[in-house]
């Protein structure tokens, strides 16, 4: 009896352990349920928060998932309270610091604001440091969204020059949106997008198509008055155009999620064309996180064309720049040191120069986080973990500082997601729209 027993335990032992590694491989019944229970101990990407931090968040008590913490006393500038409407009353209102040397303009600031209404947003911000407009940007009305706004991340947004902006919330967010200066919907692309909304020359944006576990990415140009799909191009086709090269393991596709994360295209503009003798206009700069890897790749041939990988360490955001350089923003999330760090690299040379060391700055973001080279010499720095945005000028300066602050006594702060001043002369218009 002993031994039938054994037997029988040792069967459903082994049926027990093949139907765990199928459902992991093949992802079946009950894949769905273990997916959800590992996400709420985990956290999706670009969390830091504990379990209990999640609880409170999904029930409402708190943004947990997207507070992060960083002293802004330490940085010793004066900062003062923009006023902001329409925030959630458990939240402080944002601090701002504008140094008499920062460059005049106007800047864009995305992120977790928390509204009443809506939990993601933008302000704009005049060139007297001023509020000039706010946005409340949700997806929660797409019938494919699939968490409360809570649970979303906003990565991939685009303030365009008629006052509209065009934003995703990535895999759970059911699509992309456009919306007007007054947060009014113009159009909306049903469908899984992550990470970009990156426009070119053409009246277009690129974006990732697909989950971003997937191993061969989707890019995908998007008419940015329409909506309308314009482009796919499809990195298994990329693998098959470029089979001689092996820079993320291209041929062979491992059985492994998430095992290249693209995270930014960047078409290269006409503009800059000529700095950049080695491509074309509309080439497409593109960041591979898990890998460390920056390549570019003409879209129309399927043909790599540059790659570089290793000077940084979990990057996201490579942008072309006025000088012949690639800027990439290196997260440095497994690397030496616990600072973030902005780096340049020449495609011609391979060349690196750092052009902002976090160190200097007590800055420091794992997780998403974006860049701006600006004409005189300056950078921006949008450090989504620690819910900061700072500006430096040509001889490393601070002359701008955001901080997203949640409870300033306790050293709290919101998530934030994007940043940039804008040139002179971006809008199409010298006087806002009036909103009804």
């Amino acid at each position: 009896m002993i031994s039938v027993r054994l037997a029988v335990s040792w069967l459903i032992f082994v049926v027990g352990f093949a139907w765990g590694v199928a459902m992991l491989q093949l992802r079946i019944f009950p894949y769905s349920i273990y997916s959800e229970i590992r996400t709420f101990i985990t956290g999706g990407l670009g969390e830091d928060s504990s379990p209990f931090d999640k609880l409170a968040n999904d029930i409402g008590l708190s943004p947990s998932r997207w507070t992060h913490e960083f002293d802004h006393t330490a940085t010793g500038f004066t900062y003062r309270e923009l006023a902001v409407p329409g925030l959630n009353k458990r939240r402080d209102q944002p601090l701002i610091y504008i140094s008499d040397a920062a460059p005049r303009g106007y800047r864009i600031l995305f992120g977790a604001f928390d509204f009443d209404q809506t939990f993601w947003g933008a302000v704009l911000i005049g060139p007297d440091g001023k509020l000039v407009q706010t946005w409340e940007l949700s997806t929660d009305e797409l019938p494919t969204s699939r968490v409360p706004a809570n649970r979303k991340n906003m990565y991939g947004v685009n303030l365009r020059p008629d006052g509209s902006i065009i934003f995703t919330m990535q895999e759970d967010g059911g699509g992309i949106i456009s919306v007007d200066w007054c947060g009014r919907r113009k159009w909306a692309l049903e469908g899984v997008y992550h990470h970009t909304v990156s426009p070119d020359d053409n009246g277009g944006f690129w974006t990732f198509e697909g989950n971003q576990g997937d191993f061969d990415h989707i890019l995908t140009r998007i008419d940015s008055e329409s909506g309308e799909v314009l482009q796919r191009v499809d990195m298994g086709e990329v693998r098959r155009q470029n089979r001689h090269i092996h820079i993320f393991d291209l041929q062979r596709q491992p059985d492994v999620w998430d095992r290249v994360h693209g995270n930014d295209i960047e078409a290269l503009p006409m503009n800059l064309a000529d700095k950049f003798p080695m491509f074309s206009p509309g080439d497409l700069l593109i960041s591979y996180r898990v890998p460390n890897l920056v390549f570019v790749v003409d879209p129309d041939s399927a043909k790599i064309r540059w790659w570089r990988i290793g000077p940084w360490d979990r990057q996201h955001d490579p942008d072309w720049n006025v000088d012949g350089r690639i800027s990439v923003y290196s997260n440095n999330e497994r690397g030496v040191g616990d600072f973030s760090t902005i780096i340049a690299i020449d495609p011609a040379t391979y060349e690196t120069e750092v052009l902002l060391d976090g160190e200097d700055y007590n800055f420091f973001s794992a997780f998403n986080g974006m860049h701006q080279r600006l004409p005189a010499g300056g950078l921006i720095a949008v450090s989504a973990h620690q819910g900061r945005i700072f500006e430096t000028d040509a001889n490393g300066q601070v002359v701008f500082d955001f901080i997203n602050s949640y409870d300033a006594d306790k050293k709290s702060t919101l998530h934030v997601a994007d940043a940039y001043l804008l040139p002179d002369g971006y809008f199409d218009f010298d006087t806002p729209p009036t909103c009804n």
